[in-house]
């Protein structure tokens, strides 16, 4: 990007700084993302130069944190001098149309980019020893399909109709490790084995949606323990002692709600912006991965920049 006296004037002024964006710019393993967008992402030769990888995921992200649509995210971009900033992008510079950022999600999706990605952070979160396996928390959260009588994937649950998003979350960093979409028709226990990475030694935090002895066999199979509070047996009472392990349970497990709650106030995902469980999961693998990448922000605050290895 060459300076242009329209640049200078901007820098000279000194325009308020986005903290959260620029803590991000700092912070962030962009040459590891950069390698892995053009190692994996397809790029068609020939033809007009396609616009650069890096640009259109930084846009994906600002989409991403800021729950926006691909029409927004091309005006927002375009219009705030933060976001430009964020992106590289001088003052006259042009942004990537809304056509062109969907186009580049897609390609994203056709080769998983995201759940790659995710494992690239979590892997470098781990040489950092931020990531040490002592504990995960399992729980889903349910999302109301797009359009429910056009969407052939979507099925009612015991919350309406759409499809339960289910999260093994490290209860030390809250960082997602993985995720599994289904519709909504499908318990939450049936989605345990997929998402729970196996850590011998480690703690597993449950809700009684878990409970039975398939769910704890999933987990002891991982080498893990099951951490889950105490059911109320018919018509007797919990003992004291009961209820307060309880509450001690519950408030690791709270951990979680705190992701749930994020996405669904900030995000505005109470309803899901695509159909399928295909697009639907490679979207909330996507939301999780923004959200990661903003909790090394968190992790890191202190430190004027990071080397990763």
């Amino acid at each position: 990007m060459a300076q242009t006296f329209a640049d200078w004037l901007t820098e000279a002024n000194g325009l308020p700084e986005n903290r959260f964006l620029d803590e991000m710019q700092r912070l962030l393993p962009w040459s590891h993302i950069q390698t892995m967008l053009e190692t994996e992402v397809p790029n068609p030769g020939g033809g007009r130069p396609p616009t650069e990888f890096l640009l259109l995921f930084k846009m994906t992200l600002i989409q991403w944190w800021y729950g926006l649509g691909d029409l927004d995210t091309e005006f927002r971009c375009a219009d705030s001098f933060s976001f430009r900033r964020f992106l590289g992008l001088g003052v006259t510079d042009t942004v990537p149309d809304g056509t062109t950022l969907a186009l580049f999600r897609q390609k994203m999706h056709s080769v998983g980019l995201q759940e790659k990605l995710n494992t690239l952070v979590c892997h470098l979160l781990g040489q950092k020893n931020l990531l040490v396996k002592q504990g995960t928390i399992v729980d889903a959260t349910f999302v109301k399909a797009a359009k429910p009588k056009h969407d052939p994937d979507s099925k009612t649950g015991k919350k309406g109709r759409g499809y339960s998003v289910s999260v093994a979350m490290d209860n030390r960093t809250k960082i997602v490790r993985n995720i599994k979409v289904t519709d909504a028709s499908v318990h939450d226990s049936q989605s345990l084995q997929a998402v729970l990475p196996e850590f011998v030694g480690s703690k597993v935090w449950v809700d009684l949606g878990y409970y039975g002895l398939s769910c704890l066999n999933t987990i002891l199979a991982t080498g893990a323990i099951r951490r889950m509070g105490y059911k109320k047996a018919k018509g007797k009472p919990l003992q004291p002692w009961q209820k307060g392990l309880n509450r001690l349970l519950a408030r690791t497990r709270a951990r979680v709600e705190h992701i749930f709650a994020g996405w669904k106030t900030r995000l505005k995902l109470n309803n899901s912006r695509y159909e399928t469980v295909d697009k639907v999961s490679s979207y909330m693998n996507g939301v999780a991965l923004a959200g990661n990448l903003a909790r090394i922000g968190f992790l890191f605050r202190q430190k004027q920049q990071v080397v990763w290895g």
